[in-house]
């Protein structure tokens, strides 16, 4: 599917939105863990073996025209 251009932009800034939210969300419970470790540990694990860990959305456009 072919993308407008302003549908690549508002797209494009909708994905880097909400990237930053659930990263932020990731690290907050890594900083400040209630009953579950296991994401921290695993970070932790990762990170000390030199692994740097990035977060990512894919958002994937349809077809109106389908629906």
């Amino acid at each position: 599917m072919e993308l407008t251009q302003e549908q690549q932009e508002t797209l494009n800034k909708l994905t880097q939105l909400i990237t930053d939210k659930y990263e932020e969300q990731i690290w907050n419970e890594c900083y400040y863990p209630e009953d579950n470790h296991e994401i921290r540990d695993l970070l932790a694990t990762l990170q000390q073996r030199g692994v740097e860990v990035n977060f990512s959305v894919t958002l994937t456009p349809y077809d109106n025209n389908l629906v």
